[in-house]
C-alpha cells in the first residue's frame, strides 16, 4: 500500500506543475482571442453604417456628420462599441468607433478609424490599439 501512495504523490506532484504551465499558456491566448473578437464584432456592427455613409456622400457631395443619416450615430452603440463619430477624414468620409469591452480588456476605450476612399469606394481601417488585437486589414 505504501508503494501505491508514493506513486500517487509523485504523479500528483508532476500533474500540478504541468497544469499550471498549460494554464499560463492558455489564459493569455484566450484573452487575446476574446479581444480580437471585440474588434471584429465592432466592425460587423458598424458595417450597415458604412453603407449609409457611402450613400450619403455619393448623393450629397459631402461627408455626413452625426444626425445627417436620420440617426444619432454617437448614440448608436452595440455589444462591442459605445459610439460612432461621423465626419471628414484625411482623404474622405470617416467614422470613429469607440470600442467597448465589458471585461474592460485591452480594447476597452480604444478607437477604430474607418475612412472611405472616394476614388475606389474602399474603406481603410486603423486603430490606436495594439495590432495583435485587430483584424488583418486594420493593422498598421
Amino acid at each position: 500500500m505504501h508503494g501505491c501512495l508514493i506513486a500517487l504523490l509523485v504523479a500528483g506532484g508532476l500533474a500540478i506543475p504541468s497544469i499550471a504551465i498549460l494554464a499560463a499558456i492558455a489564459l493569455p491566448a484566450y484573452s487575446d482571442y476574446v479581444a480580437r473578437s471585440v474588434a471584429a464584432t465592432a466592425l460587423a456592427e458598424t458595417a450597415p453604417l458604412k453603407a449609409q455613409v457611402a450613400g450619403f456622400a455619393a448623393g450629397n457631395a459631402r461627408c455626413p456628420v452625426n444626425g445627417d443619416l436620420g440617426l444619432d450615430a454617437a448614440g448608436a452603440s452595440g455589444q462591442a462599441h459605445s459610439g460612432v463619430e461621423l465626419g471628414r477624414g484625411d482623404v474622405g468620409c470617416a467614422m470613429e468607433v469607440l470600442l467597448r469591452d465589458e471585461r474592460e480588456g485591452p480594447l476597452h476605450g480604444k478607437r477604430l478609424w474607418l475612412e472611405l476612399d472616394p476614388d475606389s469606394g474602399a474603406w481603410h481601417c486603423s486603430s490606436d490599439a495594439e495590432d495583435r488585437y485587430l483584424p488583418a486589414d486594420c493593422r498598421g
